[in-house]
């Protein structure tokens, strides 16, 4: 058979038919990149966040759980160069992923934005942030032991605990307004730790202790205390920079758990942690004071003043002990003849017995004992008509099983801070010991950031949009933002 040959055309209408097909096509093909340059640039925003912030300051993870990113000014971590170093990676992992692919994008600027420092709000970003992390990775055992407190608590408030205390102090304060005390038997203080004299009295004992001076008579004899300092230039000293986040509070519950936090993680006389910057950080939050030493003494005697508080409340409803006292104070007013004073008397000499108490409790919670809050008759270990074994080093009270322990007190004491004074004299110790473990004394710990945003622009061009079949391939220059937060509060690390 021969082959025919037949004449085509193409009509004017079938021309622009398929002329409108492609552009369909093509722009559909566009809209689906554009999409895909979306969700890339969102996934792109998210790892780099991410990778941004896996950077955190080791130091304080290894030492206090604490994360944070060091992006301070005029550093090598300041956050223009935390954006450099950004961009210079995705502009690397772009150009690696760009060859061959449709998408062909390019980083046009990154920017952090929005973010919290550690010191920012008076102390709520660091104390979210630590409440954060204890809510979710320490036990159960630990949440039932803040359930366990917070009950020990609520059985103190039904023995009318409040009502105690404020009778102790009204009971004291009327002592203090006495401008003139009976004058007692004078023996030197050699003679007193010598023997015990039938002739001693309640009121010279507690004279000697206070000028003995609480730390000496409570600590032990041949105890080594620590002399580290704290550095002049500290967090609660300088004038610290405000971030631009988000408002931050904080509630009873997470201040409980950052008391909890300080309590684990924080060193203490009795629970000396190594390669920490001051060995005794909750002393130095309770206190502020400039070295160890001096923190330890001003905590010894803010913790005999509870103790003292709290025994002088025990002791005057206690009939068997207030007799004993009425009795000395009957002696003591024959003896110097003035019967007029016995009541002012009985009541100096209850004070007194309290302060000898109050140093046994002292010794028992510096040896790592628990002292009750308000003690009954079988935990009470003085002798009233043998104050003078006080001066026994090796006597102290006995441990009580519904006690606290002396860390137990400190942060009690601790509590009652405001929250920027706990927040920022922890900061003190934490900056400190970065400084210390990594030879930084330049480091600041108000220029770490535990949240920001990251914004990124990425531009593009396009590929199928400017395609037609009538004249030349046309590209146009479009732009895309992806923006993300990241946030250690909120990590649930």
């Amino acid at each position: 058979m021969k082959n025919k040959a037949r004449s085509g055309s193409v009509t004017v209408l079938a021309s622009v038919s398929l002329m409108l097909v492609a552009g369909l096509i093509f722009t559909l093909l566009e809209g689906a990149r554009f999409r895909e340059v979306q969700r890339v640039a969102g996934v792109m925003t998210q790892t780099a966040a991410e990778s941004l912030f896996s950077h955190y300051e080791p130091t304080l993870w290894d030492t206090y759980h604490f994360l944070a990113l060091e992006a301070g000014a005029g550093n090598n971590h300041s956050v223009r160069s935390r954006e450099a170093w950004l961009k210079d990676t995705m502009d690397t992992e772009l150009g690696t992923g760009n060859q061959g692919s449709l998408l062909q994008m390019s980083v046009k600027n990154v920017s952090l934005e929005h973010c919290l420092y550690v010191s920012d709000q008076e102390g709520a970003v660091f104390e979210s942030a630590v409440s954060a992390y204890m809510q979710n990775n320490i036990a159960y055992e630990l949440y039932h032991g803040i359930a366990g407190l917070s009950e020990e608590i609520a059985n103190l408030k039904d023995e009318n605990l409040d009502e105690k205390m404020q009778d102790a102090r009204d009971e004291l304060a009327s002592l203090e307004e006495q401008k003139a005390r009976p004058s007692m038997i004078k023996q030197s203080f050699q003679s007193k730790k010598k023997k015990h004299s039938e002739e001693e009295s309640a009121l010279d004992v507690a004279k000697e202790i206070d000028a003995t001076g609480i730390s000496a008579l409570a600590l032990p004899s041949h105890s080594k205390i620590s002399n580290r300092m704290m550095d002049e230039d500290h967090l609660s000293a300088r004038d610290l920079q405000e971030g631009d986040g988000e408002a931050v509070s904080t509630n009873v519950y997470q201040t409980m758990l950052t008391i909890l936090y300080l309590g684990t993680y924080f060193s203490s006389y009795t629970d000396v942690k190594e390669n920490h910057g001051l060995q005794y950080e909750l002393e130095y939050i309770l206190s502020g004071k400039t070295g160890d030493s001096k923190n330890l003494n001003a905590a010894i005697t803010k913790l005999f003043a509870v103790r003292e508080l709290a025994n002088f409340a025990y002791i005057i409803t206690d009939s068997a002990k207030v007799s004993e006292a009425e009795t000395m104070a009957t002696v003591i007013a024959v003896v110097t003849l003035m019967p007029d004073a016995m009541e002012a008397i009985k009541y100096g000499i209850l004070a007194a017995w309290s302060c000898a108490e109050s140093v046994l409790d002292l010794r028992a919670l510096l040896a790592g004992k628990k002292v009750a809050l308000i003690k009954n008759s079988a935990q009470w270990s003085t002798d009233l008509w043998d104050l003078l074994s006080v001066w026994d080093h090796e006597k102290m009270s006995e441990e009580c099983e519904n006690g606290f322990d002396y860390n137990s007190y400190l942060l009690a004491m601790i509590l009652l801070q405001s929250q920027k004074t706990r927040s920022s004299r922890a900061l003190d110790v934490m900056e400190l010991t970065v400084r210390e473990a990594e030879k930084r004394p330049d480091f600041c710990i108000n220029d770490c950031i535990v949240e920001s945003g990251l914004s990124v622009s990425l531009q593009y061009h396009t590929a199928f949009a400017g395609m037609d079949l009538l004249t030349e391939k046309r590209e146009g220059t479009l732009f895309t933002e992806a923006v993300t937060t990241y946030s250690y509060r909120k990590a649930g690390v």
